[in-house]
């Protein structure tokens, strides 16, 4: 009696690694986008005037640094690709964090009010972290008319 003996089947593994090698640095890439996003945001990276940019830049290092880790062929949309997905994840966290208390100062001060007015008071609350309640700027002015007319004048000096 002879016995013979089944062909060796090809290995599955083989055709299923690329597969993985994919699924790992996605799920890599956005272990790390989470994260930066998480700490930026805590810490308050994200929210200076270029917090966007920063973060962004971190993200994208990040998402390079992992298709090295996977070892995938140098080629242009490896560099490029994940550039262009930090970049953009940045933006996102950047337009989601709170802004800074020193950047809502400078946004009031960038605003003009009518002629005569006077800043009276101001008042900055707040943190990035939200704790306390979120970061806010209120201020009082002296006006030197009534109330219609400081309406008015107010009105008129958005409306330029």
């Amino acid at each position: 009696m002879t016995s013979a003996t089944p062909p060796v089947a090809e290995r599955p593994s083989s055709s299923i690694k690329p597969l993985l090698k994919v699924l790992g640095a996605l799920v890599l890439g956005i272990v790390w986008l989470l994260t930066v996003w998480m700490v930026a945001g805590f810490l308050g990276l994200s929210s200076t005037s270029y917090g966007w940019l920063t973060t962004g830049a971190i993200m994208a290092l990040g998402l390079v640094g992992v298709l090295a880790l996977f070892r995938f062929p140098y080629q242009r949309w490896v560099l490029i690709g994940p550039v262009v997905v930090g970049l953009l994840a940045g933006t996102a966290v950047g337009r989601t964090a709170p802004p800074e208390p020193a950047r809502l100062v400078k946004l009031a001060d960038a605003t003009t009010m009518p002629a005569g007015w006077e800043l009276s008071s101001e008042d900055v609350r707040g943190n990035t972290w939200c704790f306390k309640g979120s970061p806010q700027v209120s201020r009082t002015h002296r006006v030197p008319d009534t109330l219609e007319q400081a309406r008015n004048d107010l009105v008129s000096t958005f409306e330029q």
